[in-house]
């Protein structure tokens, strides 16, 4: 299964989703896991909305991957 990857605003959103409707409702509807939830919920707190952008980018893993 391919690995999905959120925006900042769909992360955004889900963790208003939850304040709604609960973190755990939130995590079945959209098919994440709680832990993945918490984190960026931690993180957005810390940070506000730059902590909810993607760390990992693809050109530092097609560099790892080079020989």
């Amino acid at each position: 299964m391919k690995k999905r990857e959120f925006s900042s605003q769909e992360k955004l959103g889900i963790l208003s989703y939850a304040q709604e409707h609960g973190n755990l409702e939130a995590c079945r509807n959209f098919g994440i896991a709680q832990s993945l939830f918490y984190r960026w919920r931690s993180r957005y707190e810390i940070e506000g909305l730059a902590g909810l952008g993607n760390k990992y980018h693809k050109a530092e893993t097609a560099q790892l991957k080079s020989p």
